[in-house]
């Protein structure tokens, strides 16, 4: 009989947080600090946002003042979210979809109960992943083809997924 593992089999329980009112300096700090690459948002106990040292890089490539801008002007607000009952092959995939390497885990009410990283997941499970990727450079990534607003140029025509964002075919 083959065991599945789950979210949270894997996850990390305790994950580092801030508020959405912690301005950018202290937060890269306290990514430094405490050895992370991402910090969930939270306000009172809810996910609010979740920020990545992208996220970050982004903010400082576009000058905005790292002494005055809170978290909340440059983190991701529509976060993709799971529940700790999920199989962690299913998280993989979704992880792999949406392209993203951490996904919050919430319970009914949003409130925050772990976190699963890339990480974690080499962790409990390291040959999952590498069959996860290697499937991933073998198969083409499915492409999205759907109607709607280039998030580039604005034109209403065929979207495809690239680099997390719909986008025509001439901002690809």
């Amino acid at each position: 009989m083959k065991r599945t593992i789950s979210v949270m089999d894997a996850m990390t329980r305790t994950p580092v947080s801030l508020g959405p009112e912690t301005i950018l300096l202290d937060c890269a700090k306290k990514m430094i600090k405490e050895k992370v690459g991402s910090l969930v948002v939270l306000e009172n106990n809810l996910l609010k946002g979740i920020i990545t040292e992208k996220d970050l890089v982004n903010a400082m490539a576009q000058g905005l003042d790292k002494k005055k801008i809170p978290v909340k002007e440059v983190m991701t607000k529509q976060v993709i979210t799971i529940n700790p009952q999920m199989d962690l092959l299913e998280a993989i995939r979704l992880m792999s979809e949406k392209e993203v390497r951490r996904l919050p885990v919430v319970d009914k009410t949003n409130r925050i109960i772990g976190l699963l990283t890339v990480s974690d997941i080499l962790k409990v499970e390291p040959q999952l992943l590498e069959i996860i990727f290697e499937k991933e450079l073998i198969l083409p990534k499915k492409i999205r083809t759907e109607d709607g607003e280039c998030e580039i140029c604005g034109a209403y025509t065929l979207l495809h997924s690239s680099k997390r964002k719909s986008v025509c075919s001439e901002c690809d």
